[in-house]
């Protein structure tokens, strides 16, 4: 019968040493990769605010080629927000929508405040705008869940800001719920 050269206590040791050296690699392979992006889109934001202010004709040519080959891509970064003008409109277009294919009736639709707990996200040249989405209720929780995703995934964005379900005893599978709070941004 062979002997085994390892025993339970020797492999645990083994096999801590190696789990600390992997965890040294990561955290260092993580903070390496920070710095790199760090310094990627400090060049990046250097080179646009340098083509930005040139006003070479050569450079400006350049950038607009750059940018209309990119057509698709700008097309779609620029439909995320809306525009200032008819904007609320096109929010509740999209809403009664997106009620109508997944099955939930909404009641009203209106511009609000935003609530004083939410913590807002600022973006150069956007506004956000609020709007309270009131739903008849009940209403079946997996159309609440089909028609929440959809204005989650909406171009242009849609954030959910708030809302706050209750069970219906009476009803197996459906929830009432609150006056729901959207953001959406326009420039």
């Amino acid at each position: 019968m062979k002997k085994n050269k390892f025993k339970a206590s020797s492999l645990r040791a083994i096999m801590i040493f190696f789990v600390v050296v992997m965890s040294v690699f990561v955290i260092g392979g993580f903070y390496y990769t920070q710095g790199w992006l760090g310094n990627f889109a400090n060049e990046v934001k250097a080179t646009n605010l340098s083509l930005s202010n040139n006003t070479d004709p050569a450079v400006q040519a350049q950038l607009n080629s750059t940018l209309s080959s990119q057509k698709v891509a700008v097309d779609k970064a620029s439909s995320i927000v809306l525009p200032n003008l008819n904007y609320q409109n096109a929010v509740k277009q999209d809403i009664n929508h997106y009620s109508s294919v997944t099955g939930v009736k909404i009641t009203d639709i209106s511009e609000t405040q935003p609530p004083s707990d939410l913590k807002t996200l600022t973006i150069d040249g956007t506004q956000s705008r609020y709007f309270k989405i009131t739903i008849e209720n009940p209403v079946l929780y997996i159309n609440l869940i089909k028609f929440t995703k959809a204005l989650e995934t909406n171009i242009p964005v849609i954030r959910l800001t708030g809302i706050s379900i209750s069970h219906t005893v009476s009803l197996k599978d459906s929830v009432t719920v609150s006056p729901i709070i959207i953001e959406v941004y326009t420039k």
